[in-house]
C-alpha cells in the first residue's frame, strides 16, 4: 500500500525521535517512489528463435512411425497480460499467449498455439487465493488440431521474504479435432 507507506514514512521523517530514524524514513520514501513507478498493470514479452529439431514427430508412439526426420524451424512466442482491475487485495485480468513454429521443409508439422488467460487473485494478509481459466486452441499446418479448456485454482502463502508456498490444481478438458478417441480429461 504505497499511499499508506508514504504517509507513515513522511511522518517518521518529520517527527522521528532520532536523526537515524529520519534518515531511514527518507531512504524508504525514495524506495517507495522507485517501486511505485515500476508497478505497471501490464506486461509484454516476445521471443524469436531458430532451432534444429532432430525428432520431428506428432504421431502417437504406438503407431510405430519411425520417421527419423529432422529440420530447422523458426519459433516465435508472444505473451501479454493486462490487469483490468488492480486493488491492494484483489486483481482481475486477462492475458494472451501465442506460440508458433515454422519448419523449413517439413511444413506439415508447423504448429500454432493460442492461449487466453482469464485470472483473478485475492489477497488476505500473506495468503493469496487465485483462479485461472485458460481456453487454448492449437492448429497443425493450419488445420484445427486441439481445443483445450483448463481451470486452475491455487493457494499461495508468503511464509517470509524468501519463502513462498504454493499449491494448485489443474483440470484439462481436451478435444482433439482429428481423432475423437484421444479426447479426454486430465487432473
Amino acid at each position: 500500500d504505497f499511499d499508506k507507506g508514504t504517509e507513515k514514512m513522511q511522518y517518521a521523517r518529520e517527527y522521528g525521535e532520532t536523526e537515524s530514524l529520519k534518515g531511514y524514513a527518507s531512504q524508504w520514501l525514495e524506495e517507495i517512489k522507485k517501486r511505485k513507478v515500476t508497478v505497471k498493470p501490464y506486461s509484454l514479452y516476445l521471443k524469436l528463435g531458430y532451432q534444429h529439431d532432430s525428432n520431428v514427430r506428432l504421431e502417437p508412439l504406438d503407431l510405430d512411425l519411425r520417421t527419423k526426420q529432422s529440420d530447422y524451424a523458426t519459433v516465435g512466442y508472444l505473451y501479454g497480460r493486462y490487469d483490468v482491475l488492480s486493488r491492494q487485495d484483489w486483481t482481475l485480468g486477462v492475458g494472451y499467449s501465442h506460440y508458433q513454429t515454422w519448419y523449413k521443409e517439413l511444413t506439415q508439422y508447423n504448429l500454432v498455439g493460442s492461449v487466453l488467460n482469464f485470472y483473478s487473485r485475492y489477497r488476505i494478509g500473506n495468503v493469496t487465493l487465485g483462479m485461472s481459466y485458460l481456453p487454448t486452441y492449437y492448429w497443425l499446418e493450419s488445420d484445427s488440431y486441439l481445443m483445450r479448456h483448463q481451470i486452475m485454482p491455487e493457494l499461495m502463502w508468503q511464509v517470509n521474504d524468501k519463502l513462498l508456498g504454493r499449491i494448485s490444481y489443474s483440470y484439462y478438458r481436451d478435444n482433439y479435432m482429428l481423432d475423437n478417441e484421444r479426447d479426454g480429461h486430465t487432473n
